[in-house]
């Protein structure tokens, strides 16, 4: 069937460009999600990445093989009907490792393809749900590490929660402290050393796990350098915080260099013959991929219409009474899919919302999130106390000149408190915190700042 070089790369762009017109959808998402400030548009790299592979690789292009057509096939009928009924990302997961699938089918048989695969989930925009699903039981081991090694060095260290306390002082072990991002830039530098040295799946695989463990061992130096630098009175600059970081990153991505330096590469070998794909395959999955696009294009948005439940707000916050507000066009399309109800009210002084949570979701996410996605930047984030002696999660966001001081915490029915949204959805599950809860939120405007 293809019976030159011309007729093949002609093959591969075609399938790719359906492909990727199929599976419009699941890219908008992943462009909108990259771009709103939710996450972090690390994916972005990746997608570049892959790019380069196939303009760089054209030449070695072979006559794509079967059982990966059949796959790639496979996997956009599963990410078209997900995109109906399954949360963006599960769907986008599947659409990306579709388009890998199809890379793969072109690559020369000897071919690594377990790096490529590796760089399409890395394009997901997934670091905010892993934070959040991950981020709480990682910071949780980080923090009791760092706590074993200062106990070591003679102090008096007690962790509480993914926090520390150290001599009296307490510091936290923050989202960016779980490693979740350095895990996320440590994979994508093996996966291109992998794909540079045309490192054996197998190989590569095996060294997964110990990929893992340099993450964490790093992770965790990083942390306890940065708490004993915090607890000092001058406390920690933000250029030391993010030097520290470079420097643990640096360390942990040569020792990958070296371990993958290790690995055996293959000699170089004459091209093997490929058996063709039946003439009757190209023009099914042509087909298949046309098809499976019509899916995911006739999802049609609905709005979710929820059972209105009457809620006794209060009346005053810290002895000021509250003005009810109303709530603004993204908070209204936010709470018709909220596991519970939003309020939002002014003490004449700040902004304060309150959500009532009736079970575990994941729609409850930090302020800084939101306030990031309005294109804030967000600094000096630390645990803080108010004068009644509560606990809350505070950080400034500045934008246009303006300075909004921002504090968070979450109560549950028996009086318990989180300033951490990723600990509350833990507890909450694994049934040590009990419902409903409180999320409560309060913003002041503490400066304007002329802008230049």
């Amino acid at each position: 069937m293809f019976n030159n070089r011309l007729s093949m790369t002609a093959c591969l762009w075609l399938c790719l460009i359906s492909q990727l017109l199929a599976l419009w959808p699941q890219g908008q998402w992943i462009a909108a999600r990259m771009q709103d400030g939710s996450d972090q548009p690390l994916g972005v790299i990746a997608v570049l990445s892959l790019a380069a592979l196939l303009i760089t690789q054209q030449s070695a292009w072979q006559a794509p093989k079967t059982r990966f057509l059949l796959m790639a096939v496979v996997l956009q009928l599963a990410a078209c009907g997900a995109w109906l009924m399954l949360p963006p990302l599960l769907s986008s997961l599947l659409a990306v490792l579709a388009i890998s699938m199809l890379i793969a089918a072109f690559l020369p048989q000897n071919s690594p393809y377990l790096p490529i695969f590796g760089l399409a989930v890395l394009s997901l925009p997934l670091l905010s749900s892993l934070q959040f699903y991950a981020g709480f039981p990682l910071r949780v081991i980080t923090a009791q590490c760092s706590a074993w090694i200062l106990q070591l060095w003679g102090n008096q260290v007690e962790r509480i929660g993914t926090n520390l306390q150290i001599n009296g002082q307490l510091v936290m072990v923050d989202a960016p402290c779980s490693g979740v991002q350095l895990a996320w830039m440590v994979y994508f530098f093996a996966c291109v050393i992998a794909l540079y040295r045309q490192i054996a799946d197998k190989h590569f695989l095996r060294c997964w796990p110990l990929l893992g463990v340099l993450v964490l061992l790093g992770n965790i130096i990083r942390n306890t350098c940065l708490v004993v630098l915090e607890t000092r009175p001058q406390g920690l600059s933000d250029s030391l915080h993010q030097s520290i970081g470079l420097v643990i990153l640096v360390m942990v991505c040569s020792v990958v260099a070296w371990l993958l330096s290790k690995q055996p590469t293959p000699e170089k070998q004459e091209k093997s013959m490929v058996l063709a794909s039946p003439a009757w395959l190209f023009p099914l999955v042509m087909l298949c991929m046309m098809l499976s696009g019509a899916v995911s294009w006739s999802k049609q948005s609905a709005t979710t219409q929820t059972n209105p439940k009457y809620i006794e707000w209060p009346q005053q916050w810290d002895g000021k009474p509250l003005q009810p507000l109303a709530l603004s066009v993204v908070e209204n399309r936010f709470a018709a899919n909220f596991a519970g109800h939003i309020g939002r009210f002014s003490d004449g002084q700040r902004q304060i919302v309150l959500r009532y949570v009736e079970q575990p979701t994941r729609m409850l996410h930090p302020a800084s999130d939101c306030y990031k996605g309005l294109g804030y930047h967000i600094q000096h984030e630390q645990l803080e106390y108010d004068d009644q002696q509560r606990v809350w999660r505070c950080f400034y966001a500045t934008k246009q000149g303006q300075i909004v001081r921002v504090c968070e915490r979450i109560v549950d029915k028996q009086g318990k408190v989180f300033t951490d949204t990723s600990s509350w959805y833990w507890q909450a599950e694994l049934g040590q915190s009990q419902g409903v809860w409180w999320a409560i939120t309060t913003a002041e405007v503490v400066a304007m700042v002329a802008e230049r």
